[in-house]
């Protein structure tokens, strides 16, 4: 299984060569409990258990056999699951709003790295994900903004037909109620507490607001608006 995410820009072409896939998709407004962390590049996955029925029922299932080519809408959820031993290839289909969305991909990664800079890379990034330096996320950033200021989408192309996608995550309620728990008795356990604490919190405000695409949608629009030339 790849876990349940969604990836910003573009559309994907999914073609199955051997043996049988199974994936189950879900609408872009689906609450399936976005989050950040680990992060990795115009990924966002899914905190939900991937084996609850209530979200099972509601998606789209297909059955993927040697041949057959899946379709995969800008910004939707999806789940793959090899059946039997398989292989597959995909790929991108580039989409006029894929400016707009490096832009907002370009905000959340000079937004998590700020966050998270202190933290170890291996208990916030996924695997094979780099971790950039402020320095080249800010030249990221500008090189975004150049790209939608020279691209050719117009400002009602660049609104996001999926405004309901992100929902705030709901792991700033756990969080809360995490910190009023009793502390625990001896001194390192109570460091040891106040970094998992702080670790949450950090988390929860990274997901409270990239997570939410208002929030990154008006930070990208007063940028471009900011700055005619970056």
């Amino acid at each position: 299984s790849s876990g349940i995410n969604a990836e910003y820009g573009g559309c994907n072409l999914h073609a199955q060569l051997i043996g049988c896939k199974e994936w189950h998709l879900w609408p872009p407004e689906t609450d399936l409990s976005p989050t950040r962390v680990p992060y990795e590049e115009s990924s966002t996955f899914s905190s939900v258990d991937v084996l609850d029925e209530k979200y099972a029922k509601s998606a789209v299932k297909i059955v993927a056999t040697p041949g057959d080519v899946v379709f995969i809408p800008r910004h939707w959820w999806h789940l793959a699951r090899n059946i039997e031993t398989s292989v597959s290839i995909n790929t991108w289909i580039d989409l006029p709003s894929d400016p707009v969305d490096r832009l907002k991909e370009a905000v959340t990664r000079l937004l998590v790295c700020s966050l998270k800079e202190k933290s170890k890379t291996d208990e916030w990034v996924n695997p094979g994900e780099e971790v950039t330096h402020q320095s080249e996320n800010e030249t990221l950033l500008k090189h975004a903004l150049n790209q939608c200021k020279n691209s050719s989408i117009s400002k009602a192309d660049s609104q996001p037909k999926v405004d309901r996608y992100f929902i705030i995550n709901k792991a700033a309620v756990t969080t809360r109620d995490f910190i009023q728990q009793v502390p625990l008795p001896t001194e390192l356990e109570r460091k040891e507490k106040n970094k998992v604490k702080d670790n949450n919190i950090v988390n929860a405000l990274i997901n409270s607001i990239v997570c939410n695409d208002q929030i990154v949608e008006t930070i990208s629009e007063h940028l471009l608006n900011s700055f005619s030339d970056v």
